[in-house]
């Protein structure tokens, strides 16, 4: 709809329609990342089945400490940190296994 106003030239109900969207959106992400957050253990359980207890604990600490992080925006951090665990894993799996 916004973009019909806006090709219409209608200022007024562009603006209007696009606060709506926006409104909506910022509520549906809200509820989604808090449906996300309380039952962060019940999902993780649900993808990756049972795991030792300490891995678990990390991937809850993971989940929250990465929507927080894309919540202020902060996308690099998160991928940087991700490229850091995976060097790890990489490193310690090679060490571990050869």
């Amino acid at each position: 709809m916004a973009s019909q106003y806006t090709g219409r030239e209608d200022r007024e109900n562009g603006v209007t329609a696009a606060s709506q969207l926006l409104m909506i959106t910022v509520l549906i992400s809200a509820a989604l990342m808090g449906v996300s957050v309380l039952f962060r253990s019940q999902l993780l359980s649900l993808l990756f089945g049972r795991v030792e207890p300490d891995v678990m604990k990390a991937s809850l600490t993971y989940l929250v400490l990465s929507a927080l992080f894309r919540s202020m925006g902060k996308i690099k951090s998160i991928m940087n940190i991700s490229i850091a665990m995976n060097t790890v894993n990489v490193i310690t799996t090679k060490s571990c296994c050869a």
